[in-house]
């Protein structure tokens, strides 16, 4: 990997379905101070999601109380976000640009995506999501309750999201509050657009390969014309997910980014 100077400090916010522990590899690749932190019920983080006290105004909120505990004497910082996250940094980017020197948003456009459209969805439930539970097959169980396939909740048991903890319970960094919620108040509205609109940072959007990315090529030329972002292209195989598949590429072009701010 790449060591990265630069004075701006970087927040790293996560995805869908994802906590901050995505970017353990990324993080010790920054010379200056990092940090990932964890939305609200994800990863960690033991919040119960409640339907009235959840708004992306909620999320952004959440941001500025971690930059301010995080990097209290850094006026100005670099935020970084993945897919979901990088709809998050963008919001937070225009409602506050006198915090943020460079908005760098890795696959993600600013396309209106109905909850239809998705390839799952998650049902509301009476009462929200318990992220700890007595047993694995209690944990499987709720989010099989909550529309999540198979294979990906054999993937999470794999790579720790869902994990044993000391005493013998049972925690899901996962939460499909989450997911639904963020639906509901980002990714199926149009605020996107007068998002762009506000920014006044510089943009870079990472986009996954040809067969992984989520980035549709219309929205990403609005996303240009809005704000005149840099589009950085990585190979046909780089997933979703390009900071696990191409690692040492997405590591070459953040050193680009940092260095372009001067």
């Amino acid at each position: 990997t790449t060591s990265l100077k630069n004075n701006y400090p970087i927040l790293l916010i996560h995805g869908l379905d994802s906590s901050k522990e995505t970017w353990r590899k990324v993080l010790p690749a920054f010379q200056q101070p990092a940090f990932a932190m964890d939305c609200r019920g994800c990863g960690s983080d033991p919040t119960l999601l409640k339907d009235d006290e959840f708004s992306l105004d909620v999320l952004m909120n959440d941001v500025q109380k971690c930059l301010d505990d995080t990097f209290a004497k850094q006026k100005r910082v670099i935020l970084l976000g993945h897919s979901m996250g990088a709809r998050i940094a963008l919001a937070y980017a225009a409602k506050y640009p006198e915090r943020v020197a460079c908005l760098i948003m890795e696959d993600m456009d600013v396309d209106r995506r109905p909850v239809s459209d998705a390839s799952f969805c998650v049902p509301q439930s009476d009462t929200p999501f318990a992220k700890q539970f007595a047993t694995k097959e209690a944990a499987i169980g709720a989010l099989q309750k909550a529309n999540y396939p198979q294979d990906r909740i054999n993937r999470w048991l794999n790579d720790g999201r869902i994990h044993q903890q000391d005493d013998g319970t049972w925690w899901s960094g996962v939460n499909p509050d989450f997911r639904r919620l963020c639906y509901k108040h980002i990714v199926d509205t149009d605020d996107g657009i007068a998002q762009c609109q506000a920014v006044q940072c510089p943009v870079h959007v990472l986009v996954g390969g040809s067969q992984g990315t989520i980035c549709r090529e219309s929205s990403l030329e609005n996303m240009v014309k809005l704000m005149n972002c840099r589009i950085h292209r990585f190979p046909d195989d780089a997933t979703h997910s390009i900071h696990s598949s191409h690692l040492d590429q997405y590591m070459k072009t953040m050193e680009s980014i940092v260095r372009s701010l001067g």
